[in-house]
């Protein structure tokens, strides 16, 4: 069953909803330029995922995507989800097109002293 807000969401053209059992997946544009059939390419200097902790468990994509699209465009965002109250579990991760802009979201969550943490991810580590 989706609620208004999913509804919002499967609207964005290009981006889709996906509800699966334990998270909820927003992503990837396909119709992007940036998107060939695959992730955004993992740079040496970083890693364009952060993982997202310390989110209320009432807050969804509808918020999220918001304050951090403000940094630069996603590429997809994953939700985990509590499936036996439907609220969030309070930690989600995102990916950037560019692992430049993932830095600069965990930089400018840092600087604004948000209660959000963020992390880059690092494959292999």
């Amino acid at each position: 069953m989706f609620t208004f807000y999913d509804l919002l969401f499967l609207s964005f053209p290009g981006y889709y909803l996906e509800l699966s059992n334990g998270q909820r997946k927003y992503g990837p544009p396909q119709s992007h330029p940036s998107y060939r059939g695959g992730p955004p390419q993992q740079q040496l200097s970083g890693n364009s995922e952060v993982f997202v902790g310390r989110i209320p468990r009432e807050i969804f994509e509808d918020e999220l995507i918001p304050l951090f699209e403000a940094v630069g465009q996603i590429y997809d965002l994953r939700l985990m989800i509590d499936p036996l109250s439907g609220y969030s579990r309070g930690y989600a991760f995102i990916t950037y097109f560019k692992a430049e802009e993932a830095a600069a979201a965990v930089e400018i969550v840092r600087e604004k002293n948000f209660l959000l943490i963020l992390t880059p991810l690092f494959p292999g580590r």
